[in-house]
């Protein structure tokens, strides 16, 4: 060890105590030992970026905390040195004087040799960066020049660094670097070392990209740059050409939009989100789970992030950011409805990073062009995005039909030219228990939605009270811009040439292959948010009550129908990216009373679970939360409804039939083939169950006064309301003499609201208009159904087919009481 490094050693013990009193250390990754596959048995060599005995205290500290060498101790036996190296400062005296860096690099030529000399020796190069809070944006005070992170401060400068941010310290462990793939024998030493410098210079540099974000301009210098460009100085010509106007109003028109929209993200307002959501998170929430957010730091390195969510509740907005920010990566702006634009949310949503949008832009060309710019401004500067595909939040717990505005202006911008890659990542956002349950139950039952306003912000303190259990955040299969576009249109890159040929836009242009693509890519993110399921025990519980006619069940036969559920989902997973619930049955159902959901009734024959009034409601919303996970066992049971024995290709057939109907309205993610070898996995395992019994290539349900029995008929009933809704409209559309799409729509919605107060369906979405509405598309888009578009409806022979399978999976009761509703509404 030289003389230096001892220095160092010397230092570092003497700061150790005070610097980890006052420095509350954030750790990414948590495990960098398991998430990075170190090996501690091979020698490991961390790399800073910039010389500082605080660093490097921290560094030390953090290594004994997860069992990895301390950076103070000898690298081997070969190498006397420590096992840590700076790859030098980057300041103005450093430009001046570049001798003052010669150690660090001749360090450095000394680790190249070694590695040139010692092949076989797997040294295992480890970059470490940390962050002394989050750099802001703008810098334009005193102050916060003095106390913002900036890698080569200075004694004095550091010192007000650590008082002021010691509380937003990040510490992110990188993987090893490759030496093999970088130093190679036929180069000179000068020439590996060199190509060694400035791969980890590239690796820190995106680091901070990743951690802080590019510099971001001041709000009105990124108005004026917006309100000049191009394609905004067309429009403001084009509106002042159509109103009859000046070029000035209309460029006040432009700006006055450009205001409304722009966000105002500053560094003060974020960190305050972060300290305000600690203490909302932990007040009404049990704990935040995230799942695979490691692939978004792998990500984030070379491209830029465009987050796609689910929309479930008014705290996503806030949810996700916050997760974001303490994973160490930049606060996203977010696509945020106009309607949260009032007092004094605003003005904080935007200070956080939202930026607001109309929910129509139908017929206004300049507000298009001035929204549609800014987006690009934020992907071209390389800012993160996150925007709801839904549009708007989902009041029965499914996925809702994605909006093509935002994915076909994300598509545009990366085809007119960004500096980074973009990536989407599809993001699945869950909760135990939602806040808005009761104003969802109120929309669905037909009352109208309250607008935000601060009257409701004043109704937070009752939701303070309570607790909602866990939230949940799962981060889904990424997909990459230019490799979808590759895939689905190779010759895309033509139309760029043609666009900036001609000056004009996408929009101009018109080519006929891309807004299906836009389509295909909307529905492509839909499905790969429910690959991203998170499964907890309120979902479960609330499928098997809601098959029960008064939402109460044996809690034994509960705890079996649990596992046979849990056993289903984990023998064939719906996707590698789902999360299931740790243990059996009866940890399920406890961690459910726990919640304060289920309700227990003693009895001498057994005890009975049950659910409160207030929560029966709700039982379809958490339902619908994870009904896709079902459906190839649900139609399966279907199947035996009606019939005792059935041979597998008929069950194969029947469900195959029906699938695209489900696919479309759950965004299924299996294609025909893929959806068979579903169904016959899911067979053996029902086998396995006892719920079904194989007799050659025919499958015979369980004995009707078994258990088993009660098991698979209660597994039906996840499918039984869609195929109640197709078993209804059909008769409906064929005794009506060619019906509008609007009347039949409306009509079945009459007959579904007269079925659900008759047979008490406790399930306010089995009347609701949308889902018939998307069944009648699906219906149409396999030609099942002819007209619309100003024509009347008709069938065809194909859906006659359709339904005499259909009617045979639903149950005798049901068809009795649709019969009947049918009859009252034609006379």
């Amino acid at each position: 060890m030289n003389v230096l490094s001892g220095i160092r050693s010397i230092i570092s013990s003497i700061i150790r105590k005070p610097l980890i009193f006052l420095v509350k250390l954030n750790r990414l990754p948590e495990d960098p030992v398991k998430e990075l596959k170190l090996d501690t048995s091979k020698p490991i060599l961390y790399v800073l970026k910039s010389p500082s005995n605080s660093n490097l205290t921290l560094l030390d500290q953090q290594c004994k905390e997860v069992g990895l060498p301390s950076p103070l101790n000898p690298l081997c036996p070969d190498w006397t040195g420590p096992g840590y190296l700076f790859i030098g400062r980057n300041s103005f005296i450093t430009r001046l004087f570049p001798a003052l860096n010669r150690r660090y690099q001749q360090r450095m030529q000394k680790l190249t040799e070694y590695v040139m000399k010692h092949p076989t020796t797997e040294v295992q190069l480890v970059p470490v960066s940390i962050f002394w809070g989050r750099q802001p944006g703008k810098e334009n005070s005193l102050f916060r020049v003095l106390v913002s992170d900036v890698e080569d401060a200075g004694v004095i400068r550091k010192f007000f660094i650590i008082i002021f941010q010691r509380k937003h310290t990040f510490i992110r462990f990188s993987k090893p670097v490759d030496l093999k793939l970088i130093i190679k024998d036929k180069r000179s030493l000068e020439q590996n070392t060199r190509t060694l410098n400035r791969v980890l210079r590239v690796h820190f540099h995106r680091r901070r990209l990743t951690a802080m974000g590019p510099l971001v301009a001041d709000r009105r210098q990124l108005i004026n740059t917006l309100l000049s460009s191009e394609s905004v100085v067309k429009a403001i010509k084009r509106e002042a050409e159509a109103k009859k106007t000046s070029p000035q109003q209309a460029r006040k028109i432009a700006r006055r939009y450009a205001m409304e929209i722009a966000a105002n993200q500053t560094n003060f307002m974020v960190r305050f989100l972060d300290k305000v959501l600690t203490w909302l998170w932990n007040k009404i929430y049990n704990g935040i789970k995230i799942y695979h957010s490691e692939k978004l730091r792998e990500i984030a390195d070379d491209a830029e992030i465009i987050y796609v969510p689910c929309h479930r509740s008014h705290m996503d907005y806030l949810l996700l950011g916050y997760t974001l920010y303490r994973q160490g990566l930049m606060a996203p702006h977010i696509a945020a409805g106009i309607n949260l634009n009032f007092w004094p949310i605003g003005s904080i949503l935007r200070g956080g990073g939202a930026f607001f949008i109309r929910r129509s832009f139908a017929g206004n060309k300049l507000y298009t062009a001035v929204f549609n710019e800014y987006l690009h401004t934020l992907y071209k500067r390389g800012l993160s995005v996150k925007f709801f595909p839904e549009g708007g939040r989902s009041r029965t717990g499914r996925l809702l039909n994605p909006k093509s505005g935002m994915v076909a202006m994300t598509m545009q911008s990366f085809i007119r030219g960004v500096k980074r890659p973009l990536v989407m990542i599809p993001v699945y956002i869950g909760y135990d228990r939602i806040m808005e349950g009761k104003e969802y139950l109120g929309e669905m039952h037909g009352k109208s939605k309250k607008s935000e306003s601060v009257g409701q912000l004043l109704g937070v303190r009752k939701v303070l009270k309570r607790s909602y259990g866990k939230a949940y955040v799962n981060f889904g299969n990424p997909i990459n811009l230019h490799q979808y576009i590759d895939t689905h249109h190779p010759k895309w890159e033509s139309l760029r040439q043609k666009m900036n040929n001609t000056g004009k836009s996408i929009n101009e242009l018109k080519p006929t292959w891309f807004m299906p693509m836009v389509k295909d890519l909307a529905i492509q993110l839909m499905q790969n948010i429910n690959d991203a399921v998170v499964v907890n025990s309120v979902n479960l519980v609330s499928t098997i009550l809601l098959a029960t006619e008064r939402n109460a069940i044996d809690r034994k036969q509960l705890i079996t129908q649990l596992d046979c559920y849990l056993k289903i989902l984990r023998e064939h997973p719906y996707s590698e990216e789902m999360i299931l619930p740790e243990g059996d049955g009866e940890s399920v159902a406890q961690e459910a009373e726990s919640l304060g959901m289920l309700q227990s009734a003693t009895h001498a024959m057994g005890n009975v679970t049950y659910v409160n009034q207030n929560e029966a409601v709700l039982l379809s919303y958490y339902r619908n939360n994870t009904l896709h996970l079902f459906i190839p066992s649900g139609l399966i049971a279907s199947c035996f409804i009606h019939e005792s024995v059935i041979t597998e290709a008929q069950i194969i057939r029947q469900c195959k039939l029906l699938y695209p109907i489900f696919k479309s309205e759950l965004f299924l993610h299996w294609d025909m083939n893929g959806f068979a070898r579903q169904l016959r996995a899911t067979l053996k395992t029902m086998a396995e169950l006892g719920l079904i019994i194989q007799d050659k290539k025919s499958w015979q349900r369980a004995d009707v006064q078994s258990q088993e029995f009660s098991r698979l008929n209660l597994l039906a009933e996840t499918t039984q309301p869609m195929l109640e809704r197709f078993v209804l409209m059909v008769p409906l559309l064929n005794q009506t003499e060619k019906p509008s799409r609007n009347q039949l729509e409306n009509q079945s919605k009459l007959v579904a609201e007269r079925l659900s107060i008759l047979h008490k369906i406790n399930a306010p979405e089995f009347f609701d208009k949308k889902l018939f509405a998307t069944m009648l598309q699906s219906l149409r888009d396999q030609g099942l159904i002819t007209g619309g578009q100003g024509k009347g409806l008709a069938s065809t022979e194909a859906l006659d087919k359709l339904f005499e399978v259909t009617h045979h999976m639903v149950r005798s009761t049901t068809q009795r009481a649709i019969k009947q509703a049918l009859r009252a509404i034609k006379e």
